[in-house]
Parts: structure tokens; C-alpha cells; sequence
């Protein structure tokens, strides 16, 4: 299963995803939400992981 983090805090963010990646995810971090977008437009993803107090 693949997983979007999207989080700008770098010690949450690692911490998410090293969870993440211990439960089997596949797991591609990114740090801002214009990446995101882009991400999800380029390729599928079966689920996200969304920092809702992302700046911007």
C-alpha cells in the first residue's frame, strides 16, 4: 500500500513515517502541499497522511 505523507515538521514527519514504513507501507514524504499536488496528479496513491496546519 502506498502512502502520502505530506508534513513540514521534520521530526513528526520521520517519526510518521517510520511507523508507517514498520507496518509495511510504502511511505513517500514530502514537505509542503504544492508538492503534493503535484505528486497526486502524476501518480496514484492508496492513501495520505495530510498535515492540516501546513503553512500557506
Amino acid at each position: 500500500m502506498r502512502v502520502l505523507l505530506v508534513e513540514d515538521d521534520l521530526l513528526i514527519g520521520d517519526g510518521v513515517r517510520a511507523g508507517l514504513e514498520q507496518e509495511g507501507y510504502t511511505v513517500e514524504w514530502l514537505e509542503n502541499g504544492l508538492d503534493a499536488a503535484a505528486a497526486l496528479e502524476a501518480e496514484p496513491f492508496d492513501a495520505m497522511v495530510l498535515d492540516l496546519g501546513l503553512p500557506g
